[in-house]
């Protein structure tokens, strides 16, 4: 009988055109199908709750697909580990519910995104930062961060053509850490246009540069037009580190609250 599967998926998109399948790129998804079908030696679409650019990492990438397979849950984990690259490794495998979507059953979504803010880049952070030698004023983006949160119109934020029936988005939160030269930028929220959270990112780099100033966000907003904010920051430095599938009051809550018991962002320390 035909069964659901989840997968918890973590993995490094240097090499890769993205989540999503490419004509004559590789992709994360292409390698998962067909590793899998290696395994069930049956094509089964996955499908992704986020379908990461190109570079892009995630920690938790949450997926599922269909399969009439009987390979018990634990030896098909292991299974398909053994048939993945290095680069991509499912860190849980298990049957879900019928109506479970990883997708359309998601409810948020958490996106670490890093910033190397010192004279000097550090090479074990060179696939996974963006390295920025002049000095920015962390403050100032946090001022700035204050002016995303809430339920708007993000069009002026979003890549490319528009065939949505709305831009409208909910930031729950965005949270700025800076530790030795490291400026880690969180951001929570209800869904995300394309592009979306580089964009904030570029955006708020902008403002720690003296570029734009806090003030001007909420007339950048209104504006609905993409020229008017920040350029995107480079697709390396973004991580999606956690979905969620629990509904969550519209409250602001501390980032490294959502991610407990185990918090996924000690990775990126």
């Amino acid at each position: 009988m035909p069964r659901k599967i989840r997968l918890d998926i973590e993995y490094d998109g240097t090499s890769y055109h993205g989540w999503q399948r490419q004509k004559n790129s590789s992709s994360i998804q292409q390698a998962v199908e067909e590793a899998l079908e290696r395994i069930i030696k049956e094509y089964r679409p996955v499908v992704a709750a986020s379908r990461t650019d190109r570079g892009v990492h995630a920690l938790n990438q949450v997926a599922h697909f269909w399969t009439s397979s009987d390979i018990p849950d634990l030896k098909l984990l292991f299974a398909l580990n053994s048939a993945l690259p290095k680069d991509i490794v499912v860190k849980n495998l298990k049957t879900a519910n019928s109506d479970f979507h990883a997708m359309k059953k998601a409810h948020s979504k958490l996106y670490c995104y890093l910033i190397e803010n010192g004279k000097f880049p550090t090479a074990h952070r060179r696939n996974i930062s963006w390295w920025i030698p002049q000095k920015l004023n962390v403050e100032n983006m946090k001022t700035g961060a204050r002016e995303f949160i809430g339920e708007k119109d993000f069009k002026s934020l979003m890549t490319g053509r528009n065939h949505l029936k709305s831009t409208t988005k909910i930031i729950f939160n965005i949270e700025i850490e800076e530790t030795n030269n490291i400026i880690r930028i969180l951001i929570h929220g209800n869904g995300f246009l394309k592009q979306m959270v580089r964009a904030i990112v570029g955006t708020l780099v902008q403002i720690g540069m003296g570029k734009i100033s806090p003030k001007d966000l909420n007339s950048i907003l209104q504006s609905r037009e993409r020229s008017k904010a920040g350029k995107n920051a480079p697709s390396k430095g973004l991580c999606l580190i956690k979905v969620f599938y629990e509904p969550r009051e519209l409250k602001f809550e501390t980032l490294s609250n959502l991610c407990r018991p185990a918090n996924p962002l000690t990775f990126y320390h």
